[in-house]
């Protein structure tokens, strides 16, 4: 089996010609001894150097753990179900936001969200019912997101 793969030669350039040389003293930020090290490359313009050393930041910034990605990916398809597919992108957006803030209760007070919503709720269907008279204007109302799907 042929690996047709492509390659970047100066990456690998750059790992041997870290690896042939001398010991760096010790730092204790990698991760700014690193990026100071891509700075100069790309003053110097070294582009095998820039390589390594942006190789390195990735390397050293990953994080050790998906879970909050996951626990947002989790969140979101509780609340983007089957059931909700035909949400637009900014209403999932805003749905899945406004599910992540109310669960911080610095961010917004549960009992008031709660009043408000039911409020919201009641008056949508009481307006469906009292649509208002020729010439009579609707009370104005705030919309965060309106799909058109009622």
């Amino acid at each position: 089996m042929v690996d047709d793969r492509q390659t970047d030669p100066s990456a690998a350039d750059a790992l041997e010609a870290w690896l042939a040389s001398p010991a760096l003293p010790y730092e204790n930020d990698l991760i700014g001894h690193h990026s100071r090290q891509r700075e100069a490359a790309k003053a110097g313009q070294n582009l095998e150097g820039e390589a390594f050393a942006q190789m390195c930041l990735d390397y050293l910034s990953a994080p050790a753990t998906f879970v909050d990605a996951e626990r947002l990916l989790s969140f979101s398809g509780r609340t983007v179900s089957k059931l909700h597919n035909q949400l637009s992108e900014d209403s999932a957006h805003a749905a899945v936001m406004v599910g992540q803030w109310a669960g911080n209760p610095d961010l917004i007070a549960a009992k008031e969200f709660e009043a408000q919503l039911i409020e919201g709720w009641s008056w949508k269907k009481k307006r469906k019912a009292d649509v208002p008279a020729e010439g009579q204007s609707a009370p104005k109302v705030i919309v965060i997101a309106d799909d058109g799907v009622d």
